[in-house]
């Protein structure tokens, strides 16, 4: 897998995991620093298991996951309306 699908599969599956979006995850601008991090710690052995292993569950996901993390989003402001 070149550099750039580990990325984008880190990304995709970073997103799946937080409920927020692609857009929102590269708004922060730390994507490639915890990409290297979870790279660093875990080896290359680990590292290939893994992006294989987030590859299909991004690929499974599909268009259920926008539904869902439009959803978590919506939940995530209707709780912090209740706390202001």
């Amino acid at each position: 897998m070149t550099p750039s699908a580990k990325r984008a599969v880190f990304l995709a599956f970073s997103a799946e995991l937080t409920g927020y979006g692609e857009t929102e995850l590269e708004g922060t601008g730390n994507v490639d620093t915890y990409q290297a991090l979870v790279e660093q710690q875990a080896g290359p052995i680990i590292c290939d298991m893994f992006y294989a292993a987030a590859e299909g569950v991004v690929q499974a996901s599909g268009a259920a996951s926008e539904s869902a993390r439009a959803a978590f989003r919506s939940r995530k402001r209707r709780i912090g309306q209740r706390g202001a």
